[in-house]
């Protein structure tokens, strides 16, 4: 049996290798550049969300403030004549933000409630919500006037409580504008374990990336979410224009490079 050398030996045995290893750097390459891409994409989602979840507390407290300041100016009648009453739908007809307004005054026989809608004697719990200072946040339990709960915002003053019916659609609306376009956006109450209203009627599951803000001034908290489909569409975006980037970094070293040879075999 003849001998061959070595060099031989690897001409012969190992041309595929040699033929595949160019494939098998392109395709580390783009491996690389695939997980550097969904790093970043996380990175920035979560950043995005993150700061939208911050401007949108920002903005709901405004709004709380400035219901707190009209509900401030509601006039008061221990005996709620009808000219009261008519005070208070106009305050609450000037006011698009508020559904109605009034006044709550407690003792050891029930409550009594002077309103835009009359006066009205409750025996139940009519409120759930907690106090930050003097102003109470929490959702209404009756629906007597309204087909869905409201919101309430109320100030405490002494033997008589004042209260504002906030429409909730408008806290997961226009109070959060701007929004992001990819993400959803919900209403929590603290001690709440879910979140009451949401901007989009979806349900937050474990396939959604979610980030929480809770408000420094009132018992409530904001939680922005986006699917993890818009993190893959982010993640492939991205490594299309880390490939263009590569791409044309390679052209350009490769014509720089076959300038140079020109050059040199002319010189």
């Amino acid at each position: 049996m003849p001998l061959i050398s070595i060099q031989d030996y690897v001409a012969t045995k190992m041309p595929m290798n040699t033929y595949n290893f160019p494939w098998a750097k392109t395709a580390s390459v783009l491996i690389l550049a695939l997980l550097l891409s969904g790093g970043l994409a996380y990175l920035h989602i979560l950043n995005e969300i993150k700061a939208s979840a911050q401007t949108s507390v920002l903005s709901v407290d405004k709004r709380i403030d400035e219901v707190v300041s009209v509900i401030r100016k509601v006039p008061y009648d221990e005996s709620c004549p009808d000219s009261l009453m008519h005070d208070y739908a106009n305050l609450a007809y000037e006011n698009e933000r508020i559904r109605a307004v009034g006044y709550i005054r407690e003792s050891d026989d029930g409550a009594f409630v002077c309103s835009m809608f009359g006066k009205t004697s409750l025996h139940q719990k009519y409120w759930r919500g907690e106090s930050n200072t003097d102003v109470f946040i929490g959702w209404s339990l009756l629906t007597s006037y309204f087909p869905e709960t409201s919101l309430v915002v109320d100030i405490d003053d002494g033997d008589k409580r004042f209260f504002a019916y906030v429409n909730p659609r408008r806290l997961v609306g226009y109070w959060l504008e701007p929004t992001l376009p990819y993400a959803n956006y919900a209403f929590k109450l603290d001690g709440d374990l879910n979140s009451t209203y949401s901007r989009n009627p979806v349900e937050l599951d474990v396939n959604e990336m979610e980030f929480e803000v809770s408000s420094s001034r009132y018992s409530y908290s904001i939680i922005v979410y986006s699917a993890y489909h818009t993190l893959i569409k982010r993640i492939l975006i991205y490594w299309l224009r880390s490939i263009i980037a590569v791409a044309i970094l390679w052209s350009s070293v490769w014509l720089l490079n076959q300038s140079f040879r020109d050059n040199r075999s002319q010189a």
